[in-house]
């Protein structure tokens, strides 16, 4: 049962393209026409009073009708130069079901100003302005109408006028639709009766599925889901003390019972410890935190402890530097230079093979080479100071090999490769010839099939009886 209702209503003209407020005498400023992020046409800045009662709701609807814009031409009295659309919006809540399921619904009364002929209201100034604005927003809601009718357009020009922009969600949309045509049946009117039909013959071709439009208030969907948790813990509290489970914790823990649960898993690391028992969806929430505590503290340590075992490494290193050292000067190595001879001074002694330098290359007319040479002594090394020469090609040694040395492999590597092709090209014919007698023969299966069929033998039945037939012949 749809009891608690609130009606709210609007009520709006569209004159000249422009859109402006119904509700109050004095006009001033165009109203924006928006879309919402469900789909819905509001209008911003125009007001919606709420009509608690049927007589405060009739007042309402009384006041806009009276502040309507009407004129004077040759055709009508009273005229009206604008579209009109009153706008009725119901809100609906369930005394039966859920209180947090609300109704939203809709009604749209518009009033259409008619089609005019200009020659024949001969209309002039502020009110040919007029007709021809009506004129053309009739023309663009025809448009509109036609496109729905058309289920294979996927575009349709709602926002060519405010008229077709406002009744976007009453012409396509979640609706139904409803239109009065008004015709005036004498002779002379017969082009603007016939117009009208026109345009309600198409207007029927428009079809929509409507569905009720049913929100939830967040605020009585959050208090709802709040009682449900309380209950459900109350009842989960009861079931634990049944249980023999009093102290389980569901509850965020306290930073005293943070610590106690680290304890048992640093002990658990360890391995002092071999389980831990869990009791609730909350413990091993807290466990995860835990582990997640010390893996962050253990990676802190591990990147702080090179920073500051560097200087002592260096340290070390200089240490034993400075010990090698010491060791090579205490312990010389018998007959090298410098050795001191039983206090009569430092000896020659002998240079080790290893300690020779590189020689570098020979400067002309350093002395005690000519006595070298005249003597018949073997000539120093020389060393090529000059520019390396440029390593070959490899593509050009080896072209030049293959011409050489490497012709006889040259020559069995072509052959073979030859060969090679000549074996394909045989593969291929005997493909060829197999697959041509694999055709004959399920030909040939084929036909004898068919002359069994025709003779009503079985043909598994056949092939026993010849196979039998044959090793009867046989032996």
């Amino acid at each position: 049962m749809w009891s608690d209702s609130k009606v709210a209503m609007l009520a709006l003209f569209i004159n000249n393209y422009k859109a402006w407020r119904l509700l109050v005498a004095e006009q001033s400023g165009d109203l924006t026409i928006v879309e919402d992020a469900r789909g819905n046409i509001q209008v911003r800045g125009l007001s919606t009073p709420v009509g608690g009662t049927e007589e405060e709701a009739l007042h309402i609807f009384f006041q806009g009708d009276t502040n309507r814009h009407v004129a004077e031409h040759a055709l009508n009295k009273g005229s009206t130069r604008s579209h009109v659309v009153f706008t009725i919006y119901v809100e609906s809540r369930s005394r039966v079901e859920s209180s947090e399921k609300v109704i939203f619904s809709k009604l749209h009364l518009v009033d259409l100003a008619g089609s005019e002929r200009v020659k024949k209201t001969g209309s002039d100034g502020v009110m040919l302005k007029e007709a021809t604005f009506i004129n053309k927003s009739l023309t663009f809601l025809e448009q509109v109408v036609v496109a729905l009718g058309n289920k294979h357009r996927d575009h349709i020009p709602y926002r060519q006028s405010k008229l077709t922009h406002m009744l976007k969600d009453s012409l396509g949309g979640n609706c139904k639709t409803v239109m009065v045509a008004n015709i005036w049946p004498e002779a002379k009117m017969l082009e603007e009766t016939a117009s009208t039909l026109r345009f309600a013959t198409r207007m029927m071709k428009v079809s929509n599925e409507a569905s009720v439009n049913i929100h939830l208030d967040p605020q009585l969907l959050i208090r709802k889901y709040e009682r449900q948790i309380k209950d459900l813990k109350q009842e989960l509290a009861m079931h634990d003390t049944l249980a023999g489970r009093s102290r389980v914790q569901y509850e965020e823990y306290s930073p005293d019972e943070q610590k106690e649960l680290e304890a048992k898993v640093q002990m658990y690391l360890e391995g002092e410890v071999q389980e831990i028992e869990v009791t609730s969806l909350r413990m091993v929430y807290e466990s995860f935190t835990c582990f997640r505590k010390l893996y962050q503290d253990l990676r802190t340590e591990l990147l702080n402890r090179p920073i500051q075992a560097a200087p002592a490494a260096g340290g070390d290193a200089e240490a034993a530097e400075g010990a090698g050292a010491a060791a090579t000067g205490a312990e010389p190595h018998e007959g090298e230079v410098g050795e001191d001879v039983e206090g009569k001074g430092i000896a020659v002694g002998v240079a080790p093979s290893n300690s020779r330098p590189p020689q570098e290359a020979s400067s002309p007319g350093l002395p005690g080479d000519e006595d070298e040479e005249g003597t018949g002594a073997e000539p120093r090394s020389q060393v090529k100071t000059g520019d390396l020469e440029k390593a070959p090609d490899k593509q050009v040694v080896f072209a030049e090999w293959k011409a050489r040395d490497g012709q006889v492999f040259e020559d069995a590597f072509e052959k073979n490769k030859q060969e090679l092709r000549e074996k394909r090209s045989e593969m291929k014919d005997a493909l060829v010839v197999a697959n041509s007698k694999k055709r004959e023969i399920d030909e040939a299966k084929e036909r004898l099939a068919r002359k069994q069929a025709d003779k009503g033998m079985d043909p598994e039945r056949d092939e026993d009886h010849w196979s039998v037939s044959y090793r009867g012949k046989g032996s």
